[in-house]
């Protein structure tokens, strides 16, 4: 998932590999290759898996300016069932982000508010592309929920 929405990020911005490259130097302390670029977006369908770490999301969350579970959005139309599980992928990132009636303002009955500091996405977040899903991602934390 994150190798996917890293091509995806990159193309957001309109970056070539090489041009991500140097973007994570600095954060990395040495440059990555075209190569190596390319290895970690082929993650995603390619016969090598690999996983990301904490400090390797935190850098692609800096360097893309996007919210760190944005590399954790399935793609659209993905009906993958989770490892070791009959659980549809999409479940979990439900139970990551939220689920609409635990993101509404008065998700408690008889409550005023949740305090939640965030807005809810949009109902058709699960089904807009990684490209919508930024722009939406980026509304939502400019716009900001007021105490």
């Amino acid at each position: 998932m994150v190798a996917y929405n890293v091509r995806q990020a990159r193309e957001l911005r309109g970056w070539t590999q090489e041009e991500l490259a140097d973007r994570l130097e600095p954060y990395l302390g040495q440059r990555l290759t075209q190569a190596a670029v390319s290895s970690i977006e082929r993650a995603w369908d390619g016969e090598r898996r690999r996983e990301f770490d904490a400090h390797e999301l935190l850098i692609f969350a800096l360097v893309f300016d996007l919210p760190i579970t944005w590399f954790f959005l399935p793609p659209a139309g993905d009906r993958r069932m989770m490892r070791a599980t009959t659980r549809p992928v999409d479940e979990l990132y439900a139970r990551l982000l939220g689920l609409p009636h635990q993101l509404s303002r008065s998700s408690t009955p008889g409550s005023a508010s949740t305090g939640l500091l965030i807005p809810p996405p949009p109902k058709r977040w699960w089904n807009a592309s990684p490209g919508d899903r930024a722009r939406l991602a980026a509304a939502a934390t400019s716009t900001g929920a007021r105490r």
